[in-house]
């Protein structure tokens, strides 16, 4: 989710074959739909059909997991143990778990091994990687258009005005652009 900006309905979905390591492209064009534990829908609109390309610091972790699920004889890439689709449940799960190594590494403090004093704010959840990713996107000067198609938005508003965030990168890069060649 955090390296491709995929929304967690559809990397449960994600097939093997929609997963093309070579070109270093996934292919996105199905989701679980919510409410259900494993039934596919298509996008709610043609933009959620969408190729998003693969950050190379990313393929070592996805070949690994495409040829694990392979031997295992799941059609997913991130299966349950079952090999089926993972369970919405599971997910949470899977990211309080990583919540709390992530809180204790932050600095988290515990009493009895219960964490008494977050240093992260409890609020974040696995829709936030996108928030993360569409942000990035546009550190990296990412046309908007390009960030809207990749996130699967339908309305370019959504991209600039919900999921794109000003950080002190882009702060510093626009200092930077604003002085180049100005005398002040």
């Amino acid at each position: 989710m955090y390296a491709c900006g995929l929304r967690p309905q559809e990397a449960r979905a994600l097939p093997l074959f929609n997963v093309n390591l070579k070109r270093k492209e996934i292919n996105i064009n199905k989701a679980v739909e919510a409410g259900t534990p494993d039934t596919l829908k298509d996008p709610k609109s043609d933009s959620g059909n969408r190729i998003i390309p693969i950050p190379d610091w990313y393929i070592p972790m996805l070949t690994a997991a495409v040829e694990d699920s392979a031997k295992k004889g799941s059609p997913y890439v991130f299966p349950n143990a079952n090999g089926q689709i993972m369970r919405n449940s599971t997910v949470y799960r899977t990211w309080s778990s990583l919540m709390r190594n992530m809180d204790l590494a932050a600095g988290a403090k515990t009493y009895r091994n219960k964490i008494i004093v977050y240093a992260l704010d409890q609020d974040l959840d696995p829709y936030n990687l996108r928030h993360t990713y569409c942000t990035e996107l546009a550190e990296k000067g990412i046309d908007l258009k390009v960030a809207q198609y990749l996130m699967g938005h339908s309305d370019i508003r959504i991209t600039a005005e919900i999921y794109t965030h000003v950080t002190n990168t882009m702060l510093n890069a626009a200092k930077e652009k604003i002085n180049i060649g100005k005398a002040l």
